[in-house]
């Protein structure tokens, strides 16, 4: 049963792009990777030719447009509403909960869904992210999670995990083997007595639910690549192909003059021409060769307008169209909209994550942490336009100097500045108070 839901989770359009999503993000992206120079020759069929060049320039689209949507969502961190528990909830994680999203944020929007892990170490409670693709849910019918099943290779091992909301049933089969052995059943955890240094009891104890937390990138869990897969693949194949023509010479084609015609002498003829630079001719014979005006322009035009295909269908933002200081932030911010709407819908789902997260620390833990929080959008900004905004206010005198100086986007320690500049508009009051003469309690000068 679990053997099968497995396979048929593993036939899905979702988990093939699990796979595609991390070598995207790598750029080794899997259509030009795989993808093979053949030629057809009559008598031959469909053939490799090794003197053809086959190079696979993967470009790198996805990993700009999924840390664009992660730091521009959550790169100033989590503002819980309760600022004093953020210690608190740090230390469930081994880098803190700011990493801890980060990192499964960035796992989603590669793959649709990241999946968290609860399980207890030493009686702590702990997280850890398993990777997507070991994972297949299986959900009841009101879209629950009943049940989970978590595959992976330890050693010679198949080893399959089934999670349900008490206990985990081990199964383990040989690689070479095809049907799966249940090899034990425990709790989710167990608390041990000990005695003098031995353990004398161990008892296992469930959560209480299935101990997996799923973090989705938007509710159709589709990842950044699902909808522009298309366009970089045929982006990569012009780049790939323009350097093949070019390493090959293909900016020509020859005239071949008393050669029988055959498939197989025109693959010699290329290979000699490849390897050697020169080909041997028929003493009736002759080679010409006619030069070919490479379509760079037409290539360039495709190039440019695929790039503006991907980053407007990926709802991102090119930051190359943002350069010069004569954008002002109006402009700014209109190239950011799409952006924006993309992150309202991550953003609902990063909440619903964290309110299941914090509400399943509470119950385990006895703790009382508010799951209420919000996230500041790391927006960029033409800073002398926004300066000169908050100088226009503060002139006007709607705004106080304290105010004027927190809302400055740099680094500054506004109460340090505030007494710089108490002291700057009174500059003799410390000499002042100096030269008062100084009286004893009750009595006159």
């Amino acid at each position: 049963m679990y053997k099968k839901a497995v396979e048929d989770y593993r036939q899905t359009e979702q988990y093939n792009f699990f796979l595609h999503g991390d070598a995207y993000y790598r750029c080794r992206n899997s259509n030009i990777m795989s993808r093979k120079k053949q030629i057809c020759i009559d008598g031959l069929g469909i053939t490799q030719n090794p003197f053809m060049a086959n190079h696979k320039l993967a470009s790198g689209f996805l990993p700009k447009i999924v840390d664009q949507a992660v730091n521009y969502l959550v790169g100033n961190g989590i503002m819980w509403e309760v600022e004093e528990q953020t210690d608190g909830v740090d230390e469930y994680f081994d880098h803190g909960a700011e990493q801890m999203l980060n990192e499964g944020l960035t796992t989603a929007g590669k793959k649709g869904i990241a999946w968290l892990y609860a399980y207890k170490d030493g009686g702590r409670l702990r997280f850890t992210w398993v990777k997507p693709e070991q994972v297949t849910p299986i959900y009841d019918l009101y879209g629950n999670i009943e049940k989970i099943i978590r595959c992976y290779i330890d050693g010679e091992m198949n080893v399959m995990l089934v999670y349900d909301a008490e206990m985990v049933e081990r199964y383990e089969k040989k690689l070479s083997d095809t049907e799966y052995e249940l090899i034990a059943k425990y709790g989710h955890y167990s608390r041990q007595q000990v005695y003098q240094g031995k353990m004398v009891s161990e008892e296992q104890h469930g959560f209480g639910k299935v101990p997996f937390f799923a973090l989705r990138y938007n509710p159709e869990e589709l990842s950044e690549l699902y909808r522009i897969k298309r366009y970089i693949d045929i982006y990569d194949i012009i780049e790939s192909d323009f350097a093949n023509n070019i390493d090959d010479m293909q900016d020509a084609y020859f005239t071949l003059k008393g050669f029988a015609g055959e498939g197989k002498d025109m693959v010699e003829f290329m290979q000699q021409l490849k390897q050697y630079k020169a080909v041997p001719v028929p003493s009736d014979g002759d080679v010409t060769a006619t030069q070919l005006q490479v379509p760079v322009e037409a290539r360039e035009t495709l190039l440019n307008r695929l790039e503006r295909d991907i980053y407007k269908t990926a709802m991102a933002v090119d930051m190359t169209q943002l350069s010069g200081g004569s954008l002002t932030n109006v402009m700014i911010r209109a190239q950011f909209s799409d952006l924006d709407l993309k992150c309202d819908k991550i953003e609902t789902e990063v909440k619903r994550f964290l309110k299941s997260l914090i509400g399943f620390i509470n119950e385990q833990d006895g703790r009382d942490f508010d799951y209420h929080c919000s996230f500041s959008r790391a927006m960029i900004m033409n800073e002398a336009e926004y300066v000169e905004s908050l100088k226009h206010v503060i002139d006007t005198g709607r705004m106080s100097t304290q105010t004027f100086l927190e809302k400055l986007p740099f680094d500054i320690d506004v109460e340090q500045e505030m007494e710089r500049l108490e002291a700057e508009m009174n500059p003799y009051q410390g000499a002042l108070n100096d030269d008062e003469p100084e009286t004893e309690p009750g009595g006159e000068e």
